[in-house]
């Protein structure tokens, strides 16, 4: 069960990520502003915020299955509206849409994860689901940015549409067996008591400052490599070798993880994702480009597998869902926030000030964070 599901959350972030490099260049041939073209990339992070914490409460209630298939037909769904759409404000209510679909997934999926993993074995278990993720994310945005390049923006609306069948044939097919293996439930505590956890607050606030840095990259990497004449698919190729590299650390981070609880990798790689930041602003050369995309899904995977781990191992069993709704909104949070923030500076300013403003929040977000993990509270 655990296979079936790094499958189908590999299916499900490849339709996710197959309209990263797409919907920026999208929005701005529909006549929208630098910031608003922030807006309507950050809405569909908004919306999936909004809505993680109460799905995740829903999932823990009635079980995932209701929310794997609800997530699926949203991600099949949401695509092909956006090929009905003529004006930006049209396009903002058809992200509002699809952000339904990771609100639904994000918990319901990590939850499953944990629930089935081996005892002892959640870090590794972590590893490999949020490996499955990322490689989706991966091949994603350099598949869409190569279907956009080759036949147009419908017919990357189509693919990522029929990717996302796919995935939904598939866990209807197995769906009696993701039921059958739930996890027992017991109750050992309040959400609450998780959340006064300083360690926890500091994953949850290591998650936020993730999710900013990779809304600005996701937001205005298509357009900064369009200013400064990088080829159109530059900026797929930078965004899939930041997931490759997020994919394949993940697993040996989440075995570490186990070992050492994780806290020291929370820290290195809030580290290294915030000095690829800083370095997007002084490279226009795309091979220094996708170097600075490596280091950034690097750090974002050795981070990432660990703070997960972290939260669930201090999580009560029958409020999993919530634990990691409420972990996956702060970085879809960030997600949103970035960039409807730093639109109004790059703006302003340059994208190359955007990006050293992103990574000097981050900067600033790293003191406290060091201080929550270093509690043994």
């Amino acid at each position: 069960m655990l296979v079936t599901l790094y499958i189908v959350s590999f299916l499900a972030t490849f339709s996710d990520g197959f309209l990263v490099p797409v919907t920026p260049l999208y929005a701005a041939t529909l006549g929208a502003s630098v910031s608003q073209v922030g807006f309507i990339v950050a809405v569909y992070s908004y919306v999936a915020a909004l809505l993680l914490i109460p799905s995740g409460k829903l999932s823990d209630k009635v079980g995932p299955q209701k929310f794997l298939v609800m997530s699926l037909v949203v991600f099949a769904l949401g695509p092909l509206l956006y090929c009905l759409v003529t004006k930006a404000e049209h396009l903002i209510l058809v992200r509002t849409f699809h952000g339904l679909a990771p609100a639904f997934f994000s918990p319901t999926g990590f939850a499953l994860a944990i629930g089935l993993a081996p005892g002892g074995k959640k870090g590794e278990a972590l590893g490999w689901y949020t490996m499955s993720l990322h490689l989706g994310h991966m091949a994603g945005p350099i598949t869409g940015g190569f279907v956009f390049t080759q036949f147009g923006y419908h017919a990357a609306f189509y693919g990522c549409s029929a990717v996302a069948v796919l995935c939904l044939l598939l866990v209807l097919i197995r769906i009696e067996a993701f039921r059958l293996q739930q996890t027992a439930r017991v109750t050992e505590g309040s959400i609450w008591s998780w959340l006064k956890q300083r360690p926890v607050l500091g994953c949850l606030l290591t998650q936020f400052v993730m999710g900013f840095g990779m809304g600005n990259i996701a937001a205005y990497l298509p357009l900064y490599c369009q200013r400064i004449g990088v080829a159109g698919v530059g900026a797929g190729v930078i965004i899939t070798v930041l997931f490759a590299c997020s994919s394949v650390s993940r697993a040996p981070a989440g075995k570490l993880s186990d070992r050492t609880g994780g806290r020291p990798l929370i820290l290195s790689g809030v580290i290294i994702a915030t000095l690829a930041v800083a370095f997007i602003s002084q490279f226009e050369s795309l091979s220094y480009l996708v170097l600075t995309g490596i280091f950034f899904g690097l750090g974002m995977g050795i981070a990432s597998t660990a703070l997960f781990a972290l939260t669930a191992e201090a999580s009560s069993a029958d409020l999993m869902g919530l634990s990691m709704g409420i972990t996956a909104f702060c970085f879809h949070l960030g997600l949103a926030i970035g960039p409807t923030s730093m639109g109004y500076v790059a703006e302003a300013t340059s994208f190359g000030t955007m990006f050293l403003v992103s990574a000097a929040i981050s900067g600033v977000g790293l003191v406290p964070i060091a201080g929550l993990l270093r509690s043994r509270k």
